[in-house]
């Protein structure tokens, strides 16, 4: 009924020190090659129907390739649905830290150009909540690849491939 429901969009973001291939810990020359999925907006009535997600599958089949290696982006601790989202694109987490004038979030990144992500060596579950524990295993290079509710309460899984 020409109503809008869903959107979303990908950005190509400006080269400053905010850049999320920063807290990936990406070379500063690799930067250019990073594209964000940036936003999502599904209507109240139609959430629920995996819209988020189809849109992010038609979106992640355009990124050029030739241009862009990485795809990035944050999400908040416990807003399970964007988490969700994010790791059914093959988005995993990076980083953990302040941004946007001091909001903790989530940094997620893709390397486009890579098939597989490799075997974990260890893997360990945290408390969502536990946010220096999981700073702290980021700090060491574990990755953060996937969510599970556990007794009412969400957990990170996250993979050591060293």
């Amino acid at each position: 009924d020409d109503r809008l429901i869903a959107f979303r969009a990908m950005l190509q973001p400006e080269i400053d020190e905010e850049h999320l291939g920063k807290d990936a810990g990406l070379d500063r020359s690799e930067w250019p090659l990073v594209i964000y999925q940036e936003i999502s907006n599904v209507d109240p009535d139609f959430r629920g129907n995996g819209l988020q997600q189809y849109l992010g599958r038609l979106l992640m089949k355009q990124v050029d390739t030739e241009r862009f290696k990485y795809v990035c982006a944050t999400v908040a601790p416990f807003n399970i649905a964007s988490l969700k989202d994010k790791f059914s694109h093959g988005l995993e987490i990076v980083a953990l830290n302040e941004k946007y004038g001091g909001m903790l979030r989530y940094t997620l990144m893709k390397e486009l150009t890579k098939n597989e992500s490799g075997s974990a060596s260890e893997s360990r579950s945290i408390f969502m909540g536990d946010i220096e524990e999981q700073q702290a295993v980021l700090k060491e290079g574990w990755i953060g690849t996937g969510i599970e509710e556990i007794e009412g309460e969400w957990m990170v899984q996250y993979e050591n491939r060293k």
